[in-house]
């Protein structure tokens, strides 16, 4: 609406929850409604392995995913256009997470080489490091233990870096509240809190019995003098430890407490998947780029690397016809192709285009806020191709229908993104396997960003071809 603003926009909505079925509702009230918008737009979408997960998403059998398809195909018969987000997981990479076994890590050991980054993990947790390291396809992980405290006179099983005893006292300042029976108990309750500790007090129970008062504090301000009671400052150490994944390894080294792995085997079992439904062949798929330079809003366009804008090649269909020349194209010229077998390069290519779909100003009520996304690009491109209907609308033609046959047609009605890569992953950061921009189409961003003068010269001169 804030492109094409004079256009009526409708909003239609589907409040089942329900992917597979709201899909099948959706399209079959656009064929049974003769006064419905001439251009759909889509920002969602399923980006995975379609054949094995299509009950993800709420489907029966893939004969439910053949049916959509189906109607999909019926409407680009009417003249309308459906627009769909190619998706924000770059080229749907599924890292293999089967590794993470504790008969595949090294005890006391840390690997050396390049760090991709540190993190902060428990040792309870200590499979995150592995996890993490195979989502991003990094080559290996170690986890070192923190620190070890200082010795605890009273308490040793309760860590405490500064086990300095204050008998008679009780801090004062900001803190929580525990329930305790001893002093011990009060340290061990204390430690297991999320809470930045910085000491605790403890005071026991008047009658000798029970719980007695167990606090807390993540700000301390002062003291008080209480007979029995002692207090301790911190901070206390629940055990995190550092989690460092390597983009290489080069070696390792005896470390005790520590623990290492390696990464996923490089190549073996690489599958990448573009989302359905905007593989179907009937629709036209939309990817995300952004300005080259952020202070600015104008020139040149690469591909988004907040998020990776989906696409490539579909498991479940083969390409049209329109595109097929362009494709070839890109196969032969494209650098670093993924490995053999992790795509069908004969298969439905996407995305068909591109909008702009990051640092996206979106307002709402009477703010404005920042977003990114090809749910962004999708209604975007959605918008100039309805004013390019109103265009053909007044000139008495018809609307453009599916679009993205005349996209391929007209590649020089679109502002071509040779910088950027979709190896990047929805929130990961890069991933090890992706599909390059490069001139000409590519699975990044299509034929590329929408030239508006252009195109409405040529939707007309194609209207009257039309006619």
């Amino acid at each position: 609406m804030g492109v094409a603003p004079h256009i009526k926009t409708e909003f239609w909505y589907y409040g089942s929850d329900d992917f597979c079925g709201d899909m099948k509702t959706w399209t079959g009230h656009i064929l049974s409604d003769d006064d419905g918008p001439n251009v759909h737009s889509v920002s969602y979408g399923f980006q995975s392995n379609l054949t094995a997960g299509y009950s993800a998403i709420g489907c029966t059998s893939m004969s439910e995913i053949t049916d959509i398809d189906n109607q999909l195909a019926k409407i680009a018969t009417t003249g309308v256009s459906i627009m769909l987000a190619s998706g924000d997981s770059g080229s749907g990479w599924s890292p293999p997470m089967a590794k993470c076994y504790a008969s595949a890590e090294m005890p006391d050991t840390v690997l050396t080489g390049t760090v991709r980054e540190r993190l902060n993990i428990p040792e309870s947790n200590m499979n995150e490091c592995c996890l993490r390291t195979n989502q991003v396809g990094a080559a290996g992980w170690s986890w070192s233990p923190p620190p070890p405290p200082p010795s605890h006179t009273h308490y040793p099983t309760c860590q405490n870096a500064n086990p300095g005893e204050l008998k008679d006292t009780v801090f004062t300042g900001i803190s929580f509240k525990a329930f305790a029976n001893s002093a011990a108990h009060c340290c061990d309750e204390i430690r297991g809190t999320p809470t930045n500790v910085v000491g605790w007090s403890y005071v026991p129970p008047a009658s000798g019995t029970g719980n007695g008062n167990c606090v807390g504090f993540s700000k301390i301000t002062g003291k008080t003098t209480v007979k029995g009671a002692e207090s301790h400052h911190g901070p206390m150490h629940p055990g995190v430890g550092t989690c460092t994944v390597f983009s290489s390894v080069s070696g390792h080294k005896t470390s005790t407490g520590s623990k290492a792995g390696l990464g996923p085997p490089k190549n073996v079992g690489v599958r990448l998947y573009p989302s359905w439904p905007a593989i179907s062949p009937w629709v036209t798929s939309v990817g995300a780029t952004r300005f080259k330079d952020a202070k600015t809003t104008a020139g040149e366009e690469v591909a988004v690397d907040q998020f990776g804008s989906g696409g490539g090649f579909s498991w479940n269909g083969p390409a049209f016809k329109a595109q097929t020349a362009a494709v070839a194209a890109y196969l032969k010229a494209a650098p670093q192709l993924p490995p053999k077998g992790s795509y069908d390069a004969s298969g439905r290519a996407t995305p068909d285009v591109s909008a702009l779909g990051e640092g996206f100003q979106v307002v709402r009520g009477s703010s404005t806020s920042s977003v990114a996304g090809t749910s962004a690009a999708a209604p975007t491109f959605s918008a100039v191709v309805s004013m390019l209907n109103e265009a053909r609308i007044q000139a008495k033609m018809k609307p453009m229908g599916l679009f993205a046959p005349f996209a391929y047609a007209n590649p020089h009605c679109f502002h071509d993104v040779v910088v950027g890569t979709n190896a990047i992953g929805r929130g990961t950061g890069p991933i090890p396997y992706g599909f390059n921009c490069t001139k000409g189409w590519d699975p990044a961003t299509g034929v590329g960003t929408p030239i508006f003068s252009c195109l409405l010269k040529a939707a007309l001169a194609a209207g009257k071809q039309q006619d």
